[in-house]
């Protein structure tokens, strides 16, 4: 436990955080990219737009209530040509209940369906595997700068966090004229 707070406390002062964007100093935006691009496509929960004009990742926690949010709308957001690649981050930390809840939705056959139902009617299913996706995108989540959740990563590789509606997100994406050329 100690060796977690320090690891925190150093990490912090390695951050900078504005009121929207939150960067981690050490790594800067392509490097971010860099690291998500290693990120197999199985280890995602993907709900794709049929006409992508925007990827974005997106770190979240299934006991987070932005992150709910935001998933109520993900039909929208995908209608809006927004595809949506979801990474596990959980809150409370390796080893939390949070963590282990997450853990069962990536090791369902159909995480798309699962997510929904842990988000939305805190239904889970009964999946235990050995697999670490989970506890995996949660420490590069913590590489990244990634200090809470929902956080989005942008096609371009800086960090957004906080809730985003479906039109602030893609008002954000085209404010910065971050198409799909820049995807992580």
């Amino acid at each position: 436990m100690l060796k977690n707070i320090y690891f925190l406390l150093c990490l912090s002062l390695l951050l900078s955080v504005s009121p929207t964007m939150a960067t981690n100093a050490t790594i800067k935006p392509s490097a971010r990219k860099n690291l998500l691009a290693k990120v197999q496509r199985r280890d995602k929960v993907i709900f794709p737009a049929r006409h992508e004009k925007y990827r974005v990742t997106v770190f979240t926690d299934i006991n987070c209530s932005y992150c709910s949010q935001f998933h109520r709308q993900i039909q929208q957001v995908n209608r809006l040509g927004i595809t949506v690649e979801y990474l596990a981050f959980p809150n409370e930390g390796l080893g939390s209940s949070s963590m282990k809840l997450m853990q069962s939705v990536w090791c369902s056959p159909n995480k798309p369906q699962q997510l929904t139902a842990a988000k939305l009617y805190k239904r889970f299913p009964q999946k235990s595997c050995r697999k670490q996706q989970v506890s995996r995108q949660y420490l590069l989540g913590m590489t990244l700068g990634v200090l809470g959740t929902p956080t989005f990563v942008l096609p371009d590789g800086r960090l957004y966090t906080g809730y985003l509606s479906p039109y602030a997100l893609k008002n954000l994406l085209s404010r910065y004229d971050i198409g799909k050329n820049a995807r992580p």
